[in-house]
């Protein structure tokens, strides 16, 4: 279980995501590639999966602007989309996406 982002926002967007896996004791890895994506490897079934995590610029732009608080409340929406994202997931799927247009 890996979380290989710099500190900052990006950090705890990955950290966030990471407590999904987490909590299920589900081994992961998650890098920021040179473009910003958070690129989420993790075993599912026995299988290597991914899911890319993208974001709008602008509106990760406004989010690094918010106060404490604001992040909070919009990583906790996150951690829930991406639950639902899971949830939806077909056990056959390898790869997915989760863009991130607002937070």
């Amino acid at each position: 279980m890996t979380i290989a982002v710099m500190p900052g926002d990006r950090r705890d967007i990955a950290e966030t995501l990471g407590r999904y896996f987490d909590v299920r004791r589900v081994s992961f890895r998650i890098e920021e590639l040179s473009n910003g994506v958070l690129y989420i490897g993790f075993d599912a079934d026995g299988q290597r999966a991914s899911v890319t995590v993208s974001f709008d610029d602008e509106a990760f732009d406004a989010y690094t602007q918010w106060d404490m608080i604001q992040k909070r409340r919009s990583l906790a929406c996150i951690a829930v989309e991406f639950e639902k994202l899971m949830q939806r997931r077909n056990t056959t799927a390898l790869a997915g996406d989760f863009r991130i247009d607002r937070f």
